[in-house]
Order: structure tokens, then C-alpha cells, then sequence
């Protein structure tokens, strides 16, 4: 049987969870276009990710022949 303490963590937990604003998709939608157009990523060398992706996702053929 849970004790009094636990019930009223539970109560109050669940009652803040409850009131936890909701994020709005507009704002979502903005900043997802900032994020991915527009602030530049250090791991990328500092250009944002739609500009850094552009790129061949395979290398080419090699210049070298494999030998049998």
C-alpha cells in the first residue's frame, strides 16, 4: 500500500504534468526553419544544415583498379 507522501508526490506530479503549457505548431514550424536555414552548426563548420547537405552521398568511382 503506497503511503500518504507517495500519493501526494503522485498527485502533485501528475497535476503539473497536467498544467504543462502545449507547444503551438506555428512556433514549431519557426523554429524549425531557423534551426535547419539559418543558424549555423559548429559540427558542420559553421553553416546550417540545409546548406551543408547538398553534397554527394557517395564518393564517386575510384581513380584505382582493384587487383585479382
Amino acid at each position: 500500500m503506497p503511503s500518504i507522501l507517495e500519493y501526494l508526490v503522485s498527485m502533485i506530479v501528475n497535476w503539473v504534468v497536467s498544467r504543462k503549457p502545449q507547444v503551438e505548431l506555428p512556433v514549431s514550424e519557426h523554429w524549425l526553419l531557423t534551426y535547419n536555414h539559418e543558424r549555423p552548426h559548429d559540427s558542420l563548420g559553421a553553416v546550417p544544415p540545409l546548406t551543408f547537405l547538398p553534397r554527394p552521398s557517395s564518393p564517386g568511382p575510384s581513380p584505382y583498379r582493384l587487383s585479382t
